[in-house]
């Protein structure tokens, strides 16, 4: 089995196999890793058949337009599903609050941005996922106290330095 279809394979995954870090140094990530995760995100990946086959199927998923089962978006801002669909198709929208919104593609076949934040779950012909919105920015001090300048204190310890016997070397609220 060739390192290079396993680096391919990776690549149409999704997953990044090579980076500069912090320090400037080149960094790879092994064969024996990307075998791993590629197995967990279901793409086998154990011996050159199975790369084989997850090339395949990612290549049929691909050419199928099938979306992912997440999709992320920011607030307020339109998402783009022209690969996957016409303007103007139908689509509902269970929102977390367990009201549904119906709605179309505009023209340029994007999901307004008006979908609140949170996961919503969407789906648009025989195709459905999870949208999961962000929000613009962080939930601040400032929001908790409901002031713009807070002058807001209090005591604070990091998890993993909360320590007891039988934690399992993670921290621990108990301790």
């Amino acid at each position: 089995m060739s390192d290079a279809q396993l680096e391919i394979l990776a690549s149409r995954a999704g997953l990044a196999v090579d980076w500069i870090d912090a320090n400037g140094r080149a960094q790879k990530v092994s064969p024996a890793v990307l075998r791993s995760v590629l197995t967990g995100l279901g793409h086998p990946a154990g011996s050159a058949q199975e790369i084989d086959a997850s090339l395949l199927q990612l290549q049929e998923a691909q050419q199928n337009h099938q979306l992912p089962p997440l999709i992320t978006a920011d607030v307020g801002v339109s998402l783009d599903l022209s690969r996957y669909f016409e303007a103007g198709t139908p689509c509902e929208i269970k929102l977390e609050d367990g009201a549904t919104l119906n709605l179309n593609l505009d023209a340029d076949a994007k999901l307004p941005g008006m979908v609140p934040v949170g996961y919503q779950h969407i789906s648009i012909q025989d195709q459905h996922f999870t949208l999961a919105v962000a929000p613009a920015r962080c939930y601040s001090v400032a929001d908790a106290v409901d002031d713009p300048t807070p002058r807001a204190w209090g005591l604070s310890a990091q998890l993993y330095a909360l320590r007891r016997p039988g934690d399992g070397g993670f921290g621990d609220t108990q301790a």
